[in-house]
């Protein structure tokens, strides 16, 4: 976005049947597409005439950047930003096509902002994502002005090490009991159930997460469950607690996929401590074992 005196040039993503040559192929769908990138092979194989204007692209009035981008002007009191949230997906759009430091998105990875800085915290498990120290990971110890103070984890690299904001991420294992700090679903405490390209039911960016002990509000008011507990879905299916609402408890079933039930339809499931099974190889285990999972969707990963 730029801002001029008067108004404001923004970069939009538009929905493609508003083009006329590609909305007269699919004039019987009635739900719309989602927005695409401007895609100029596209509109001249459906018979679109796309003229150059220095350096943009023209067509049926609209003027596109060479990434795809509607570039559109409008008046400054036509513009506001509050109370906007954009989703993970709407962010990544845009990102996806930043080629470096002159581009008029700010995302310059090279200078460290306050907002950067706020999203980290002592005793945050992160990673190097720059610089020769890459995929190192560590929890930090402390904060120093711009300066990020952490302890490796690692067998040689015993002493802290200071990286800038930009340098690290924040690193989670499936399992984890976090709290979003920004964003949509702030204030929130969930346990992470997978992580990147999963069909999670409440995405979340890694930076507005934080390790946490504590349980959102709107907890079973019945105290009768908590994250963890496995429950009775149905007769012939159980699942395992993984959200807590006022009324519903958010349920990873045994299809790896989550269910959202009233509090009231499920029930918790009695364990019993002395109960054993046979694994693949006809081996007896009991709770609280460690195992391997052999194979599946978490093939290779350890557990009790």
């Amino acid at each position: 976005m730029e801002d001029h005196v008067e108004d404001q040039m923004i970069k939009v993503i538009l929905y493609l049947n508003h083009i006329k040559h590609l909305r007269k192929k699919n004039r019987f769908a009635f739900k719309q597409p989602p927005a695409k990138l401007f895609d100029e092979t596209a509109v001249e194989a459906a018979g679109g005439q796309i003229k150059t204007d220095y350096e943009y692209k023209t067509f049926e009035g609209g003027k596109f950047d060479d990434k795809g981008f509607l570039i559109k002007n409008f008046p400054l009191h036509a513009v506001s930003a509050d109370g906007i949230t954009p989703s993970i997906s709407e962010l990544d759009k845009f990102e996806e096509t930043i080629d470096g430091p002159e581009s008029n998105v700010s995302i310059n990875k090279r200078k460290t902002s306050k907002n950067e800085l706020l999203s980290f915290a002592p005793g945050d498990h992160v990673e190097v994502c720059e610089g020769e120290l890459v995929n190192l990971q560590g929890t930090i110890v402390g904060i120093d002005g711009d300066s990020i103070r952490i302890l490796p984890k690692h067998k040689t690299l015993k002493d802290e090490i200071p990286f800038k904001a930009h340098e690290l991420r924040k690193y989670f294992s499936v399992g984890n009991h976090v709290k979003v700090l920004n964003g949509r679903f702030e204030g929130e405490t969930g346990m992470i159930v997978g992580i990147d390209g999963t069909k999670d039911k409440m995405p979340v960016r890694t930076s507005d997460l934080q390790i946490t002990k504590e349980t959102a509000t709107g907890v079973d008011s019945t105290g009768q469950f908590q994250l963890r507990d496995l429950v009775n879905i149905s007769a012939d299916k159980v699942g395992v607690v993984i959200r807590i609402e006022n009324e519903r408890l958010h349920v990873l079933n045994m299809d790896e996929k989550v269910q959202i039930v009233p509090i009231q339809s499920v029930i918790k499931r009695k364990i019993n401590r002395n109960a054993t099974a046979l694994d693949s190889q006809n081996n007896n285990f009991n709770v609280g074992d460690i195992v391997n999972v052999n194979d599946g969707l978490f093939a290779n990963r350890q557990g009790a």
